[in-house]
């Protein structure tokens, strides 16, 4: 999942967005999917969970992750 996970240590970063489709793109396959595009935006608050709504990177911005794989396969 984007951002934080339900184990906190669990962080998906814009840095595994390009360990991602780097893999994507050198093996071949046909597409990339990241769960979930509703949680593609920050968190208002402190919030220190994984949400269902939101992600709790902070200093995040809505749709960064979306965008990084945009960029990184070229779209």
């Amino acid at each position: 999942m984007i951002g934080m996970n339900d184990v906190t240590s669990e962080v998906f970063s814009t840095t595994d967005v390009d360990t991602v489709t780097n893999y994507a793109v050198a093996n071949g396959l046909a597409g990339v999917h990241f769960w979930s595009l509703d949680r593609d935006t920050p968190c208002s608050g402190n919030v220190t969970y994984a949400s269902a709504t939101c992600n709790s990177v902070s200093g995040s911005t809505a749709l960064q992750y979306t965008n990084r794989f945009l960029q990184d396969l070229g779209r």
